[in-house]
């Protein structure tokens, strides 16, 4: 089974947390990008439109999602570890935790867009929130890294079987986080955010179901 939709609007926030807390998040099988004792992670918000699948036709929906991932090493290339799926929409909660092994939980979003600049405030059920403000800068010309996605649930790990067609609009952009109060509950420690992060429009994805991996 494979799903298709575009990402209207994308936020990727980039961070880095101590490299010890990154190896007991990920578990055994998996190794940590390392860069001076930390490792990097990345928050991907996102305001999809037109998920859809081929098998289930009536299905089309729009929804929210802020995807926390952990920068490792599989295969002798880098990867990303899926931690955590926060989703607003219950039945794409429904989909990335069947179908693809993701930990979802309910959330909150909003983003407020002006012609150069970009506020994101995203709040989890569990509570907290995340408040920041985005100035875009230069457009991105260099070729999008796909990175393959891997997730792991009750022991087993899976991979993300993952295509995507470049973005219509990519530009290296500043971040000022206002407020966190939900990262230090995600990853064990509060995530040492840095103030480049990229904003994209027009990504289009398709993904299809989780495969098992040795790991």
């Amino acid at each position: 089974m494979k799903f298709s939709g575009t990402e209207d609007v994308t936020l990727e926030l980039n961070g880095l947390i101590p490299a010890d807390y990154a190896a007991k998040i990920i578990g055994p099988g998996l190794t940590p990008v390392v860069i001076d004792g930390k490792t990097p992670v990345k928050l991907q918000l996102a305001r999809v439109i037109d998920l859809k699948s081929g098998t289930l036709p009536l299905m089309n929906f729009d929804y929210n999602e802020a995807m926390w991932n952990i920068a490792i090493e599989k295969d002798n290339q880098q990867a990303w570890y899926v931690l955590l799926c926060d989703i607003d929409h219950p039945v794409s909660r429904l989909i990335k935790s069947r179908f693809f092994h993701f930990n979802v939980r309910k959330s909150v979003f909003t983003l407020l867009e002006k012609r150069k600049s970009l506020i994101t405030h995203h709040r989890p059920e569990s509570g907290g929130e995340l408040l920041a403000h985005i100035e875009m800068g230069a457009e991105l010309t260099d070729p999008e890294n796909l990175c393959p996605l891997y997730v792991r649930s009750d022991n087993t790990l899976y991979q993300i079987p993952l295509e995507i067609n470049p973005a219509d609009f990519r530009r290296m952009s500043t971040a000022e986080i206002i407020r966190d109060e939900i990262s230090g509950a995600i990853t064990g420690v509060p995530v040492q955010w840095e103030k480049q992060c990229t904003v994209l429009r027009g990504r289009k994805k398709q993904i299809s179901v989780a495969k098992k991996v040795d790991g």
